[in-house]
């Protein structure tokens, strides 16, 4: 992957699409602790 780039996962039945920032109020609601969240990824999406 170029640059660290997450790319869309597809299967029959799901579709992964990469974070954007609009998901961040999402996402933290549901990992509201930085102490594990920043593990996650080597960079910000």
């Amino acid at each position: 992957m170029p640059g660290g780039m997450i790319v869309e996962g597809k299967t029959e039945r799901l579709i992964l699409k990469p974070l954007e920032l609009a998901d961040a109020p999402q996402i933290q609601a549901h990992f509201p602790q930085w102490e594990i969240v920043r593990y996650f990824l080597n960079h910000d999406p």
